[in-house]
């Protein structure tokens, strides 16, 4: 799934990644092309990553993200 974040965020990432207080060093690269190519190998830990986006703003939810959140807010809550 991280991966997925970083396709639709790379550029985002590139610009504001250094900001991230403590996955910063797993999304650093120079530029979007070769963090789009080391997707598949950047590996921050997964709730560090999460953490830290929920402490920024500026990025993308990628769709399927999106998707499952609308999905989920269809069901009814039954007690």
């Amino acid at each position: 799934m991280k991966r997925r974040f970083i396709y639709c965020n790379a550029k985002w990432l590139i610009t504001y990644g250094a900001a991230l207080p403590v996955t910063a060093s797993h999304v650093a690269h120079s530029c979007t092309a070769d963090l789009v190519q080391d997707a598949y190998d950047v590996r921050p830990p997964k709730v560090d990553f999460a953490l830290d986006l929920m402490v920024t703003e500026g990025w993308q939810t990628p769709r399927y993200i999106a998707e499952g959140l609308a999905w989920l807010a269809g069901f009814e809550v039954v007690p």
